[in-house]
């Protein structure tokens, strides 16, 4: 099966204790809860590739806080993830907490593009809205010159029914990234 012991060991969870400033922390609960992903998985992702850890510590050498107030922060990895962690941080003499300080910094341009679409999403809501007020009265307007049994108008009623269905999905899902617009 090509399986070995330290293959398995290497996918154990582990924890491990960072120094990190408020802003870092929230960034990756916010990108996790964005993508779908639990934040060991994404954590995981950032850190696992020993070769992209290593472009980073190059880059940040000479990587300084924008915020000194920092905070500890307990998360789940892999093994393999902390070891790739500690051999580069070792290797560029670079503290672990700033390595994954600058990993966990990489999401940033992936979340602006979100909030970009976030607001995108809003106006489209807002569009949709407006349509769908339109929608109800016109509903309403033919159930009075029809009446409330028409076949037509059932089938208006359905499609309105549909429509707000939509509606209130999109609504959720811009309820969902409103924790954008903070960050």
């Amino acid at each position: 099966l090509g399986l070995t012991l330290d293959d398995l060991r290497g996918k154990q969870s582990v924890r491990a204790t960072f120094k990190l400033p408020h802003q870092v922390i929230e960034l990756l609960s916010i990108a996790a809860c964005q993508l779908g992903l639990k934040q060991k998985s994404l954590f995981d992702r950032l850190v696992e590739d020993q070769r992209i850890l290593e472009k980073i510590a190059a880059e940040a050498r000479g990587y300084e806080r924008q915020v000194k107030e920092c905070r500890q922060k307990t998360y789940v990895l892999s093994r393999n993830s902390l070891v790739a962690l500690d051999q580069v941080a070792r290797h560029y003499k670079l503290p672990r907490d700033i390595l994954v300080e600058v990993s966990i910094q990489r999401l940033r341009p992936l979340l602006q593009a979100e909030q970009e679409r976030q607001q995108q999403r809003k106006q489209v809501l807002q569009e949709m809205e407006e349509h769908w007020e339109a929608e109800r009265q016109l509903v309403d307007r033919c159930r009075q010159r029809l009446g409330g049994d028409d076949p037509v108008l059932a089938r208006m009623e359905r499609q309105l029914h549909q429509y707000g269905v939509m509606v209130r999905e999109l609504q959720a899902l811009v309820k969902q990234g409103e924790v954008l617009e903070d960050l």
